[in-house]
């Protein structure tokens, strides 16, 4: 009976463990579970030892529930259910095992009747918050204070500042930049009517054309953008701001993107490096 109540003194502590953070992590996956749609090919977590939150990449199948460590386990946990194309209902678990310091990220998909789906990938961390202040504030970048701001140079002459909370592009000095963006205002009739229908924040890339871009639909990253005569605003969430910081922070460079359905437009910006003038 001593050994029993040893036992569940055990298991109370353990459960009565509280993380006091969170931290921010990009994953890029791949895999068989990736190939076959089960699995983004990138996603964006909150994660903690004991609950982890995908709050970029979600889809209806992953990512819709919290993950949540198992009873004297490693690894996360988390259920889904869906319908098949027979209106058919199907429940799925998906199993999580991360290795913080590593980055080595492994999903596994597991469904009744089916053999196992596995995902693999890295993580880099790009924040850590805490968990009490998470349900009022968002994520800041690893590293960058929330009230910090990067700034960066175009070679058209353009510049712009990236924060946490916003990307400001000045566009008085850059002359092709300019003219697209009063095209814009023509076709729209105003700088204020201007709308924005796909944004890209992506690692710059040498290839040219539309279709070469990682474009993502404004509405589905509640993404904002603002017109004026010497500037573009971009306001989106937390999670596409820090995929800018996060290009930023490891290339020095990140390739901003807009497209208004009559027109696009993409421009790469560099870090600010010594006195620029």
């Amino acid at each position: 009976m001593r050994v029993l109540n040893l036992f569940l003194v055990g298991v109370v502590t353990i459960l009565s463990v509280d993380s006091s953070w969170a931290e921010t992590y990009q994953c890029d996956m791949h895999g068989e579970a990736v190939a076959r749609g089960w699995l983004p090919a990138s996603f964006t977590m909150e994660y903690a030892p004991d609950t982890t939150e995908i709050i970029s990449g979600a889809t209806p199948v992953f990512g819709s529930n919290v993950f949540e460590k198992g009873f004297l386990s490693s690894s996360l946990f988390a259920g889904g259910q869906g319908r098949s194309n027979r209106n058919e209902v199907y429940r799925f678990q998906w199993q999580m095992d991360f290795k913080p310091r590593s980055g080595e990220m492994r999903l596994k998909m597991k469904q009744a009747g089916y053999y196992d789906l596995v995902g693999k990938g890295n993580c880099v961390n790009v924040g850590v918050r805490s968990v009490d202040a998470a349900k009022q504030t968002d994520a800041s970048p690893n590293r960058i204070g929330s009230s910090e701001i990067i700034k960066t140079k175009a070679s058209s002459g353009a510049r712009a500042s990236f924060s946490n909370e916003k990307i400001v592009i000045e566009i008085g000095s850059a002359e092709w930049l300019r003219e697209r963006v009063l095209e814009a205002k023509d076709k729209f009739g105003s700088y204020d009517s201007i709308k924005v229908t796909e944004i890209v924040v992506q690692k710059p890339t040498s290839e040219k054309g539309y279709g070469t871009y990682d474009w993502q639909s404004a509405e589905s990253i509640n993404a904002v953008v603002n017109f004026s005569a010497n500037e573009i605003e971009i306001r989106a969430n937390k999670s596409v701001l820090i995929d800018a910081l996060r290009h930023l922070n490891e290339t020095s460079s990140v390739q901003i993107g807009t497209n208004t359905g009559h027109g696009w437009m993409t421009q790469v910006f560099w870090k600010k490096k010594g006195n620029w003038k």
